[in-house]
């Protein structure tokens, strides 16, 4: 399954208190007008988690095995709408990652289904194991959300991604009282950011699924990471050109 990304990482600021370990580093949605074919996966999300303090105390997103907690985000219509409806969707993916990108290095934790249009969609973090929730006290982790676009989602639909402020929960343990809290940055919905879909490419895919083994999906197509060798290539051929003049 093609897997596009199409967004870059904002730098988010956060100051929490001494009771609140669990920190945003950065956060991104849907950034520009992309055109997605009906039956690819495409990245929406990532958030960039850190524990803010190596005091034994664990940090871990969601509050699990409860269900009911994790990451809120809102799939909509754009302004002028295109009619966009869950039967466009499979689901939305959730991985483990080191980095904002989707690749074989990456591990699935569940699929989060139905989506809902023009509403809060839980991406819930129940049932995922605490290996997988935990926030490291060096480095950060990133958790990645993607869309998976049904075979028969209808071209010409569109979509936006929207999160409120504070729609991750995080829990902090040991040492001490659990303590439950909500992190995150809001973003907000743009017609100008935005997930057009279009008919289905042909060949063969790649599916997610798996009890949270590593990722099958295939890495970003070439148009999409490739730029700076493109650039590269542009400014050789230019210096080539003008030293064969001189």
């Amino acid at each position: 399954m093609q897997i596009l990304a199409v967004f870059g990482l904002v730098a988010l600021s956060c100051v929490p208190s001494l009771s609140q370990q669990g920190v945003e580093i950065s956060a991104a949605g849907i950034a520009g007008i992309n055109s997605t074919a009906a039956g690819a996966e495409v990245l929406i999300y990532a958030v960039e988690l850190q524990d803010n303090a190596a005091d034994g105390r664990t940090v871990r997103i969601g509050v699990a095995p409860l269900a009911g907690s994790g990451i809120q985000l809102t799939i909509s219509d754009l302004t002028a709408e295109t009619a966009v409806t869950a039967a466009d969707f499979t689901g939305l993916n959730l991985y483990l990652s080191g980095d904002a990108v989707i690749d074989g290095g990456d591990t699935f934790l569940r699929t989060e289904t139905p989506v809902v249009i023009g509403g809060v969609t839980l991406v819930d973090f129940a049932g995922v194991a605490n290996a997988n929730r935990t926030i490291p006290d060096v480095g950060t982790t990133f958790f990645l959300i993607s869309a998976d676009l049904a075979p028969g989602a209808v071209g010409g639909h569109a979509f936006r991604l929207g999160v409120a402020g504070l729609h991750i929960e995080m829990r902090d343990s040991g040492g001490g009282a659990p303590t439950v809290y909500p992190i995150g940055s809001a973003i907000a919905a743009n017609d100008a950011n935005q997930i057009l879909i279009s008919a289905a490419a042909g060949g063969g895919s790649s599916s997610g699924g798996g009890g949270g083994g590593g990722s099958t999906k295939d890495p970003m197509p070439v148009p999409f990471r490739s730029i700076g060798l493109l650039g590269v290539l542009v400014c050789g051929y230019a210096l080539w050109a003008i030293l064969r003049r001189g």
